[in-house]
């Protein structure tokens, strides 16, 4: 009984229809078995552009333990309470140094800045907050007014922005986490040093 070799499968002279008959096979089922690999191979390549439309928009990250915004505007002390860094500053676009900003729920706040060379210093004080006009304004500890109140507004429970009274100079400032860095090396700012932001 005569073997069949596999390797003729593979032969340039085997793999075409003309020659089906070596292999057992009418040129039918050779034709047959060419529109099957060729309909598979469209399935295929169907397959994969399934998922090549544009991607869904991925929902904003869940942010535990902050109170939600009102939806009439109105701001709490609650909503403020948190580490905040500056991201914009109105008056000058390309503002570049650090500013963080922590809000106590006591009424207290700690200034963080980068604004001379000589690295952070750290302010800190009281502040009043009036969440009817949700306005603000605070004290330094040596007794030094903040150079104005500011008008607030959260767009959301991430952002907020302060607009000084009587003009269009606003900050923006972004719900972060103040690196552990500044907060342990900076150094309280004397009476005359500095340019306090607030």
């Amino acid at each position: 009984m005569k073997k069949f070799n596999f390797l003729h499968l593979f032969s340039p002279r085997q793999s075409s229809c003309k020659h089906g008959s070596a292999l057992g096979l009418s040129k039918t089922l050779c034709k047959l078995l060419l529109v099957a690999i060729i309909t598979l191979s469209f399935a295929a390549c169907g397959d994969k552009d399934k998922g090549s439309g544009t991607p869904a928009t991925p929902e904003p990250p869940v942010i535990p333990d902050l109170p939600p915004l009102d939806p009439s505007g109105k701001i709490t002390l609650d909503n403020l309470a948190g580490e905040w860094k500056l991201t914009k500053w109105t008056v000058d676009s390309e503002f570049s140094n650090n500013i963080y900003l922590e809000i106590l729920a006591d009424n207290t706040f700690v200034l963080y800045e980068d604004i001379t060379s000589h690295g952070f210093s750290k302010m800190t004080g009281t502040f009043a907050f009036d969440n009817d006009a949700n306005t603000i304004s605070g004290t330094y500890t040596n007794g030094t007014a903040w150079g104005s109140s500011y008008t607030v507004a959260m767009p959301d429970v991430m952002t907020m922005r302060w607009t000084a009274a009587g003009t269009e100079d606003t900050s923006v400032y972004t719900r972060t986490t103040i690196p552990s860095d500044i907060v342990q090396t900076s150094r309280a700012a004397q009476d005359d040093e500095g340019y306090p932001f607030l």
